[in-house]
C-alpha cells in the first residue's frame, strides 16, 4: 500500500487534513520512518495536551467543567503511555517529535470565561484526533495492527471528552455561556 493518502489523495496537496507541526511524506520517506516521527509528534503533543488540560482545570469557572478538564489530563497522560508502550516495541525512543499544536493556542488568559475553555479544548482535541487517526493509518501500512488498535483507543476517548465538553457548553448555555461563540477557533 502506497503512502499517498487515504483513497489516493495525496495529503501533501491537502494542507488542511495535515495537523500543525506533522511532517507530511515526501518522495523518499519510508512509511516506516513516517510512522516512527508521528509518534513522536503524538508523543510530544500529549504531553502537551496533559499540561494545558491541568491548567484548563485550574481556570474553569464551574466544578463539573473543571472535572471534565482533570478527566482530560488523566485520558491524554494514558495516551502518551499508550505512545511511549508503541515507542519501546519498536525499541526507539520518544525524542526528537514536534507538537501537532502550537504551544500559544493551548494555554489561554487567565481571565478567560469557560466558553473559551471549552472552545480551545474542542480544538485541541479535534488536532489531537486528526493527527491520530492519520498516525493509525500508518500503522496499518506499516502492518502495526496492535499500534493501530491502541491510537484508536486514543481517538475514541478524545472525540468522546469533546463530546462532554460540548454538552456542557449546551446544557450551561442558558446560565450565560453562548454556544454560539464556540463556532469560531480563538485567533490571538
Amino acid at each position: 500500500m502506497s503512502a499517498s493518502g487515504l483513497n489516493g489523495h495525496d495529503p501533501r496537496h491537502r494542507p488542511w487534513l495535515v495537523p500543525h507541526g506533522t511532517r507530511p511524506l515526501t518522495g523518499g520517506a519510508s512509511v516506516d520512518s513516517a510512522f516512527l516521527a508521528g509518534l513522536r509528534d503524538a508523543h510530544v503533543s500529549g504531553t502537551a495536551l496533559s499540561g494545558a488540560a491541568e491548567a484548563w482545570a485550574s481556570a474553569a469557572g464551574a466544578a463539573l467543567l473543571s472535572h471534565g478538564f482533570v478527566q482530560l489530563r488523566r485520558e491524554a497522560e494514558e495516551g502518551v503511555r499508550r505512545i511511549e508502550y508503541i515507542l519501546a516495541g519498536l525499541r526507539r525512543e520518544a525524542r526528537g517529535g514536534a507538537s501537532w499544536m502550537a504551544r500559544r493556542d493551548l494555554f489561554i488568559r487567565v481571565a478567560s470565561d469557560d466558553a473559551t475553555l471549552v472552545k480551545t479544548a474542542a480544538w485541541t482535541l479535534g488536532c489531537m484526533a486528526a493527527g491520530a487517526l492519520r498516525l493509525q493509518r500508518l500503522a496499518h501500512n506499516c502492518g502495526e495492527y496492535q499500534a493501530a488498535r491502541l491510537l484508536e483507543m486514543s481517538v475514541d476517548e478524545q472525540i468522546g471528552r469533546a463530546r462532554q465538553l460540548m454538552e456542557f457548553v449546551h446544557s450551561a448555555a442558558p446560565a450565560g455561556i453562548a454556544a454560539d461563540s464556540l463556532t469560531n477557533r480563538r485567533t490571538q
